[in-house]
């Protein structure tokens, strides 16, 4: 069972419309949040992409396999080498304390579970909460939806029953999330009620998204003897949380209620990014098996093409 645009759209309160909707608009923006935006066909410039059916030594890739072996990887490294930079493989012993094993909500159309990933051997060491709820009544493993959040699990959702959660403030300070925000609820009847799972982590739990937050996220339980900050090449923020999702994507091979080969993302956002950097990541490090089975959704402003102007 596959959400189609428009439902992931309602679900999620995610607007992926609204850039159509403007480019087809004359009344379309040209500043939002101070910045200054391009929704004009017209004013996109002359720009030629890359082919990516050409390996770098200008041969053409002739089959699936030479793609997976050779091109793919190509590609994921300039990703790596210009934009991510590199992650590593975990090497910490990952522990999964599930405290919510399953409990009826939503009036019983669907159960709960939550689950702390500690990305480290230190109880004090970095780790996240996730939220997942599944159909109530499925007779066997089902697909999951994984989204990476703004906003904590507790505000997420409207269930009273979900962990209270921390977030970063303006003041760079831990503090309890708040009941509502800006930004809309998951739908977890609905989504649920097709057949799929959902899940949610608090993006700030795995790695601060502020100048000075490298101590408190997962990058730096990775420095290397003498570091205090990763090396030029190596993982930035975007790149630490989609590695964290990864994480995430290993503890659902062990959740016997969810089908570990059909797990989608979604984000929004740097979000976007992430969940596009996840499934590039996560797909070249699994058996040939599991490879096909992120599918990343980002929303525009994770996957535009940075050769035209958008502004």
């Amino acid at each position: 069972m596959v959400l189609t645009r428009r439902e992931l759209a309602a679900a999620f309160g995610s607007g992926l419309a609204l850039p159509r909707a403007f480019a087809q608009s004359a009344n379309a923006p040209e500043n939002v949040a101070g910045i200054p935006v391009n929704y004009d066909e017209s004013k996109v410039g002359q720009y030629t992409l890359p082919d990516p059916l050409r390996l770098s030594n200008g041969q053409s890739v002739k089959s699936a396999k030479e793609w997976m072996k050779e091109r793919r990887p190509e590609i994921v490294r300039l990703y790596e080498q210009n934009q991510f930079g590199r992650s590593p493989e975990p090497t910490h012993k990952l522990r999964y304390e599930v405290f919510d094993k399953g409990t009826p909500a939503y009036n019983g159309a669907v159960k709960r579970k939550q689950v702390t990933v500690h990305f480290s051997k230190e109880a004090d060491g970095p780790k996240a909460d996730v939220l997942i709820y599944l159909p109530a009544h499925a007779t066997k493993p089902v697909p999951v939806l994984l989204t990476p959040s703004f906003i904590a699990n507790c505000t997420m959702v409207s269930d009273p029953a979900v962990k209270q959660g921390e977030i970063w403030d303006k003041d760079k300070k831990r503090v309890p999330a708040p009941k509502d925000s800006r930004f809309a609820k998951l739908d977890v009847e609905r989504i649920c009620g097709q057949g799929i799972g959902i899940a949610t982590v608090y993006y700030g739990d795995i790695d601060p998204d502020f100048e000075g937050g490298l101590p408190y996220g997962v990058r730096a339980a990775y420095l290397k003897s003498g570091q205090t900050q990763p090396a030029p090449d190596e993982w930035g923020t975007v790149a630490a949380w989609a590695w964290g999702l990864s994480r995430i994507l290993d503890y659902l091979e062990t959740d016997k209620d969810a089908d570990a080969k059909r797990v989608g993302l979604f984000g929004v956002s740097r979000l976007g990014k992430t969940v596009l950097w996840t499934g590039a990541r996560d797909t070249a490090s699994r058996s040939s098996s599991q490879a096909v089975r992120v599918r990343a959704v980002p929303r525009l402003a994770g996957a535009t093409t940075a050769r035209r102007s958008h502004t």
